[in-house]
């Protein structure tokens, strides 16, 4: 049974009722969670991005506060049944998400330093000039190349 979520939009996070829907939370995270050492942190910084252990979810989200608009635990049981089966799929689901959000290194990194190369056209005939980028423009053609790379090959 998912627990009362009327403790998320308690401004005061001292206040009792806060503390124990945070301690709720946790429990109910943690006994949907395949991995019983850490679960990701809902707390304002971490976003679901992070894994954390028991105590170090609860000092964040006493700390920071939960999510405002995360009123659906997905990552942590809330929708995913009670099968081991069930977790896994969702664990695989979101490690796609992620890889997603991962695949567009090449435009984050375009994002950052601005494009380079193709799109450029100042309307001028210019020739191919053969020389080296200097060291900034390598360290950006070097984490293109990096981008590219898988992190793990599986």
């Amino acid at each position: 049974m998912i627990p009362n979520k009327e403790w998320m939009s308690i401004r005061n996070r001292r206040e009792p009722g806060f503390v124990d829907g945070v301690n709720n939370f946790i429990d109910y995270a943690f006994s949907h969670s395949a991995n019983k050492e850490a679960i990701r942190c809902p707390c304002t910084k971490c976003r679901n991005a992070v894994y954390k252990g028991r105590s170090e979810v609860q000092y964040h989200l006493l700390k920071n506060g939960i999510l405002e608009n995360y009123s659906t635990w997905n990552f942590h049981g809330e929708g995913a049944g009670n099968t081991q089966d069930s977790t896994s799929t969702q664990e695989l689901n979101e490690d796609h998400m992620l890889e997603d959000t991962l695949d567009d290194m090449d435009g984050l990194l375009n994002d950052i330093y601005g494009r380079r190369g193709e799109e450029e056209d100042f309307g001028m005939d210019t020739e191919e000039v053969a020389e080296e980028p200097n060291q900034d423009a390598a360290a950006f053609y070097r984490l293109l190349q990096e981008a590219k790379e898988k992190l793990y090959p599986n």
